[in-house]
């Protein structure tokens, strides 16, 4: 499994994200994850997932919310580009 933690934006307004990826909730800061993971087999493992998933990073209580997820083919690692 892969780690990206980047911020990519954010549709709602009530929510703006900085250039650092943080997005200031009311006295919570939040962090977007994104988790590439295999979705079939190769050599090295058997994937069972189904794509990129999106957590929020709750900064100051170091809690993970589910947000989404993006069914593609074995996105094993990530890279962001903004």
């Amino acid at each position: 499994i892969s780690l990206i933690i980047q911020g990519m934006g954010c549709k709602n307004p009530a929510h703006p994200v900085s250039p650092s990826g943080e997005v200031r909730t009311g006295n919570d800061s939040l962090a977007l994850v994104y988790v590439g993971t295999y979705t079939r087999k190769v050599a090295h493992v058997v994937g069972k997932a189904s794509g990129v998933y999106l957590y929020m990073l709750h900064r100051n209580t170091g809690r993970l919310s589910y947000a989404g997820e993006v069914k593609t083919d074995n996105p094993s690692y990530l890279v962001a580009d903004t």
